[in-house]
């Protein structure tokens, strides 16, 4: 849509992570009757019971004896440092020997890091992986000698744990933010009016999935036509620098949907800047994931069209509780009680109407 409307603004959300576990047959049955937690409380689901029986007969170590390893996929950016950050101070104030490497996007490295932590004697190994297939025989050897995995946002295909969320129905819930500010901004606008460029990533299959989730935003809106599809990096850089191409590519673009949080951001750092051809901030909307400080900041600056970044989807409610449920977890795991085996997480919608109950 060319620049001439008028309007308002909006959304945010953070994020925080997971994805869609399949299950072959085996594994169902042996898992039938597990809920689903969501935010700290387990909702039942038709055919299941509430409580799984996953207790067995271990040696119950002291937390000063127990070493618990995290295996990250990168710290290069705002939220994964935080991840890192969270999880430590939760294991350490628990007693627990904590140890973290980042594979800094390396699948291989990944797998060296997990070997490196089996051989260091690790009783459990949180698992964020940067390509979730890949470690599925690394993760299988490392139970097989005892260790514990928990896997966090991606299926590893072999855990003791896991919590995540469908990545294809979090890129829908970006689509649905834009979608929002789409109605409230171009409230007459016709069919196939307002020009949407999706900024994908297809980095491994969760990625994949939740990138699929972006092109729903036609689905879902009319008034939306997606002109391009550019696939890049998940990172700040690569996404300002996409969307500084998009100034000579396609200068009608009202809408630029992201992968994540790190490249609306970059995207949102040259829309912004004093070169940007893109000058009709009030009519200029961009969304992805996760809440960062930057990405809380962006939103509230939206509200006065200070920022084009209007709103993020957020894995899992309070990210703050997910990193408690996770640790909770992970103790009775490693006491041999009852837990949760599989958390799916619900996905936030949040944009500046709304920001202000996600904040701490």
């Amino acid at each position: 849509m060319k620049k001439s409307l008028s309007v308002l603004l909006m959304l945010l959300i953070l994020v925080s992570l997971f994805a869609a576990c399949g299950k072959d047959e085996a594994e169902t049955a042996d898992n039938a009757g597990e809920g689903v937690q969501t935010n700290g409380e387990t909702k039942q689901e038709e055919g299941t019971s509430q409580e799984t029986d996953t207790s067995e007969a271990v040696e119950v170590k002291a937390p000063e004896d127990t070493l618990v390893c995290l295996s990250i996929s990168t710290t290069q950016n705002d939220f994964m440092a935080f991840v890192q950050e969270q999880l430590g101070i939760r294991f350490v104030a628990g007693g627990y020997q904590w140890e973290a490497a980042s594979a800094d996007g390396s699948a291989q490295r990944q797998i060296e890091q997990i070997e490196n932590f089996i051989t260091m004697g690790a009783d459990e190994i949180i698992v964020m992986a940067v390509e979730s297939s890949s470690l599925t025989d690394v993760c299988q050897r490392a139970m097989d000698q005892g260790v514990k995995i928990y896997a966090f946002t991606t299926n590893t295909g072999a855990y003791d744990a896991f919590m995540g969320s469908d990545e294809f129905e979090v890129g829908e819930s970006i689509a649905n933010l834009a979608s929002k500010w789409v109605n409230d901004t171009f409230p007459e606008a016709a069919d196939g009016s307002v020009d949407a460029v999706i900024f994908s990533y297809s980095g491994n299959p969760d990625a994949a999935a939740r990138s699929e989730g972006l092109l729903t935003i036609e689905d879902v809106n009319r008034k939306v036509k997606i002109v391009n599809v550019v696939e890049i990096g998940n990172s700040t850089d690569q996404a300002q620098m996409a969307a500084e191409n998009l100034g000579q590519t396609n200068p009608e673009t009202d809408l630029i949907i992201c992968y994540n949080g790190a490249q609306a951001i970059g995207a949102n750092a040259y829309v912004m800047s004093p070169g940007s051809v893109f000058d009709d901030i009030a009519n200029f909307g961009i969304f992805g994931s996760e809440l960062t400080e930057e990405v809380i900041q962006n939103i509230e600056l939206s509200k006065t069209n200070e920022s084009a970044f209007r709103g993020t989807a957020q894995l899992g409610g309070d990210i703050m509780v997910a990193f408690d449920n996770i640790f909770a977890t992970s103790v009775a795991m490693m006491n041999g009680e009852e837990y949760l085996k599989e958390d799916y997480a619900q996905v936030d919608e949040i944009d500046a109407s709304n920001l202000i109950d996600f904040l701490h």
